[in-house]
């Protein structure tokens, strides 16, 4: 807290998830010998760091996301990663 009406707090965080995803009502061949595996369960490693500004009524918060991932075999020629990241802000205004 940077003054009675002022915010300055950065953050991190992690975190440990999972995921299933599965191949439905598509005409894709997904044998054993295909590229493409039907189903797949993955292990996610979110991590990241933000930040939050405040004056008064009005409000800011940013963030970045990076979501690691293991034991992903959907794409098993390939090997073809699942990992993604994001960026987003937000602006904000308190009653």
């Amino acid at each position: 807290m940077v003054g009675a009406r002022s915010l300055f707090e950065p953050f991190g965080f992690v975190g440990l998830g999972w995921q299933h995803y599965a191949l439905m009502n598509g005409s894709i061949s997904t044998s054993d010998t295909s590229d493409l595996a039907d189903r797949d369960d993955v292990m996610t490693v979110p991590m990241g760091a933000g930040l939050e500004l405040a004056y008064g009524r009005f409000m800011v918060d940013t963030r970045l996301t990076y979501r690691q991932t293991y034991f992903n075999n959907m794409l098993r020629a390939t090997g073809g990663r699942l990992d993604n990241w994001g960026v987003s802000a937000q602006l904000g205004v308190g009653f």
